[in-house]
């Protein structure tokens, strides 16, 4: 039986009368891995923050029966104190400069990510991990999340890594959420799937139709 790792019901979050974010319901067990994906400003970092705990809902549960390690969208101090080195050296990260040195934005990225992966939690959150990051950085992040057997929930925009890591796909939208078992590849034939069947019932037409014959 699967072991329940956070559970949301009637979900609401508003910014003064604008509302942020709605879930009707979500499940989410223990070892899945959900990429969270969506337009820009329907509450996906939102939701990360309330499972972390660093936002209460206007209306609804939001129940979490482990605890997560969570890396925000941005961050602010790029701090290399006692930084695991082995880590480091699997992301090419050069720490033999001085702590005075000013780093880029990818560097920056490396570091919160090698702090986070140093520190074991049943759950992680990431919000847009691959940021700033090159194609070389993004496979090394995939390859030590392989060894990763938490809960993972992730935001990202970027499918590469999607497929490569998400085994469910968590849409919010205006309107709600869905979430399909799958990566993005996945997610992308039943949108289709959907989309198509909303246009035939639109047309009155089912699936199943046939074109009538012309006499």
């Amino acid at each position: 039986m699967e072991n329940l790792a956070i559970n949301i019901t009637n979900l609401q979050v508003r910014f003064g009368n604008q509302l942020e974010l709605s879930i009707d319901s979500l499940r989410v067990y223990q070892q899945d891995r959900i990429g969270i994906i969506g337009e820009n400003g329907v509450g996906k970092s939102t939701l990360l923050k309330l499972i972390a705990g660093e936002l209460i809902p206007n209306q609804g549960k939001i129940q979490t029966e482990i605890t997560f390690n969570y890396l925000p969208q941005l961050t602010y101090l790029a701090e290399t104190k006692d930084l695991n080195l082995e880590l480091a050296s699997h992301f090419q990260l050069k720490l033999e400069e001085t702590s005075e040195r000013k780093w880029s934005g990818g560097e920056e990225r490396k570091i919160e990510l090698i702090r986070l992966l140093s520190s074991y939690e049943q759950g992680m959150l990431l919000d847009e991990p691959t940021t700033h990051l090159d194609r070389k950085s993004v496979d090394r992040l995939i390859e030590e999340l392989r060894y990763y057997y938490g809960t993972l929930i992730f935001v990202s925009h970027d499918r590469y890594f999607i497929n490569r890591v998400a085994d469910k796909v968590l849409e919010i939208s205006a309107t709600g959420s869905k979430l399909y078992l799958g990566d993005y590849d996945y997610y992308l034939e039943k949108e289709a799937e959907e989309a198509e069947k909303a246009r035939l019932e639109a047309t009155h037409m089912g699936p199943d139709a046939v074109n009538p014959v012309m006499e």
